[in-house]
């Protein structure tokens, strides 16, 4: 069957559902030593914040457009504690995921 309107032409088409899954791609790779860096770092284009705009605990790098790192200001040590690399990435995804349905509440 054929349907036409003005000088257009179709047919009608079969619907089509789409599922997607979700996966993860990351690799975690053994350390022989479990110490992690503790320090935090605002890596960001040159110019694009001044050191007086990063927290006191927090240190500031530009990186410049041929990948260049100059160090700002240096970060303060957060703790000295040993972490394990899995411990590390939990901490930051779920703070990540925090954050994210922070946003999009509002």
């Amino acid at each position: 069957m054929r349907y036409h309107q003005g000088n257009r032409e179709w047919e009608p088409t079969t619907k089509i559902d789409l599922y997607a899954t979700v996966s993860s791609k990351l690799e975690f790779i053994e350390q022989k030593s479990s110490q992690l860096p503790n320090k935090f770092f605002y890596a960001v284009p040159t110019g694009l914040i001044s050191k007086e705009e990063v927290p006191e605990y927090a240190g500031l790098l530009y990186i410049d457009e041929n990948l260049n790192v100059k160090k700002i200001k240096d970060g303060k040590f957060l703790h000295k504690d040993k972490l394990e690399p899995t411990k590390l990435f939990n901490k930051t995804y779920y703070s990540y995921l925090r954050e994210l349905h922070e946003k999009l509440k509002t």
